[in-house]
């Protein structure tokens, strides 16, 4: 099923409806690429370069920073 067609049945459903506060679009940009982390294994940095992965996206870097500092992360993926 289609985003758009999920959040059209939301919307027309009143026991999901009742319980949306605000709907909020963010418009599609470009991805952001930033350098694999210095500190990154360099097994798992020869993997990634072995797939040609040479960079993360920011929200990548983000998330490797959390996890580093200790913080509760979630990670999820479509």
């Amino acid at each position: 099923m289609e985003i758009s067609t999920l959040l059209s049945k939301w919307r027309e459903e009143p026991s999901i409806i009742n319980n949306i506060s605000t709907w909020h679009t963010i418009p599609s940009q470009n991805g952001q690429f930033v350098s694999l982390p210095r500190d990154l294994d360099a097994d798992l940095a020869k993997a990634l370069s072995s797939l040609g992965i040479t960079q993360l996206y920011n929200h990548q870097l983000l998330c490797w920073e959390s996890v580093k500092a200790g913080r509760h992360t979630v990670i999820t993926s479509g």
